[in-house]
């Protein structure tokens, strides 16, 4: 009975202890997250208002869990006291959909307290048939270090007059350029198409959002995109810095321009970065032996077509009597994976300086009279030698054609004429000759003296007493 009495008196003063606690420990914390209204188009934002009661600052909110599916931007923030010594804490944020569709805005929790997850529609901006929300075109699944990433960005416009804005592009860790926008006009209405190339020597795996977007006209959009996501590789540790990232191309041509030196003009192209001298440029100017003082560089960039160009203006050496220019590049092929080296020949051009070409042009010059000079007197000896074979056919006696073998060789009888040229045939001759001159009845007709003669007086032969 003592037992019984005592847990009843026991009992009774619970709601008294907890009464006590509450009084002491202060009201219990509350959350709320109020919308200004749950269904919005692409472009436009929701209103947010984040309401805390609490004993005591919660801090600001933590709204990284709103960050994947909506852009949070934090409009006003204000804590004030309320009667009795309670904390309010009021936040109030614009929400920027990234995408469309049902969406559910996550639970947020804050000083102890929890407000409900919600439900919010997001339609696509649709105006006069056209979804004006923009699209991020496809990437690459992975990039390599100082690989060329071109992001691309196309926005319909739901107006011709329309224009597009588009916030400063800034990422820690990347090279940024951006891309003159353009203007496509597609059978659904005219597109503006946004283009930024990134840059970044690091490899990692980035996610990465791009600027706001904005489209203005009668009305206004701004719209923020899904974050990107970016897997980039390292390229081998061994490559040199000169060692340019991408898919070279090469072109050259020869200047020659009035009262300057020749000189080749190398263009080498890439969708990239190109190091201040490609690998493979430095080598070929020592190996011609040209100065670097006789090498003017132009680094250019075509943002129609996001190639980076380099210029060279090269100076042809005073010596330079090889058509071979031959030029080796080196590059990393960003398609393979792999080093590959890009052979191009520079227009062949034959150079020595002026003192030389003086020079040669003397001895040419000399070379030429002293050739001519020597045609002329074997032409005048062709002639003679013709003259002396005439003269032969043209005897019509024995005596005549004595008289014309001796006088060709000054000889004074056909005996020393004969010894002149030492072989059988000419004292054949001189014998047939002296035969047919002294005798009155010779065995041979003068024809065939004659005919003997010539096919014995070739030139060669006739050549020894020719003048």
């Amino acid at each position: 009975m003592v037992k019984f009495f005592c847990n009843q008196k026991v009992m009774s003063m619970i709601p008294v202890l907890l009464l006590m606690f509450i009084s002491s420990t202060g009201y219990t914390a509350e959350l709320r997250v109020k919308l200004n209204k749950n269904e919005t188009e692409m472009g436009k934002f929701i209103v947010a208002t984040i309401s805390y009661q609490g004993d005591k600052d919660p801090g600001s909110p933590n709204l990284s869990e709103w960050h994947e599916k909506f852009y949070v931007d934090i409009r006003q923030s204000e804590l004030s006291t309320l009667p009795g010594g309670r904390l309010q804490s009021d936040t109030r944020v614009r929400l920027y959909p990234r995408v469309s569709g049902p969406l559910t805005l996550d639970s947020l929790a804050l000083g102890g307290a929890i407000a409900k997850s919600q439900s919010i529609n997001i339609k696509p901006l649709i105006r006069h048939d056209i979804d004006a929300t923009p699209v991020v075109r496809p990437l690459q699944p992975v990039y390599w270090a100082d690989q060329a990433i071109i992001l691309s960005v196309d926005i319909a416009l739901v107006e011709k007059r329309n224009n597009v804005v588009v916030n400063d592009f800034e990422l820690d860790g990347f090279g940024i350029r951006a891309l003159k926008p353009q203007r496509l006009q597609l059978e659904t209405g005219d597109v503006v198409r946004l283009r930024w190339m990134l840059l970044t020597p690091h490899h990692g795996i980035y996610e990465i959002e791009l600027p706001s977007i904005q489209q203005r006209g009668r009305s206004r959009f701004r719209f923020y995109l899904p974050k990107i996501r970016l897997n980039i590789k390292p390229v081998p540790a061994y490559l040199p810095a000169t060692v340019a990232v991408g898919n070279l191309r090469v072109h050259s041509l020869l200047v020659e321009e009035k009262n300057e030196q020749p000189s080749w003009l190398l263009k080498i192209e890439n969708s990239g970065r190109l190091p201040g001298h490609v690998e493979g440029v430095q080598a070929f100017l020592e190996s011609k032996g040209i100065a670097s003082t006789d090498v003017v560089i132009e680094q250019l960039i075509d943002e129609q077509s996001a190639t980076v160009s380099q210029l060279y203006k090269i100076k042809i050496p005073d010596w330079n009597l090889t058509s071979s220019n031959e030029l080796q590049l080196a590059y990393f092929n960003t398609t393979t994976g792999r080093l590959e080296y890009l052979q191009h020949s520079l227009p062949g051009y034959w150079n020595i300086p002026r003192y030389a070409r003086i020079m040669i042009v003397y001895i040419a010059v000399l070379v030429f009279f002293y050739v001519a000079n020597r045609v002329d007197k074997l032409a005048q000896r062709v002639r003679s030698w013709l003259h002396f074979r005439s003269t032969i056919r043209q005897s019509s006696t024995g005596n005549q054609l004595r008289k014309v073998l001796l006088q060709n060789s000054s000889s004074k009888n056909l005996t020393e004429w004969s010894d002149l040229f030492q072989g059988r045939v000419s004292q054949q001759i001189m014998e047939d000759l002296n035969e047919y001159c002294f005798r009155l009845e010779p065995h041979l007709e003068l024809e065939e003296i004659k005919h003997r003669c010539l096919l014995f007086l070739t030139y060669r032969r006739s050549s020894i007493v020719l003048p």
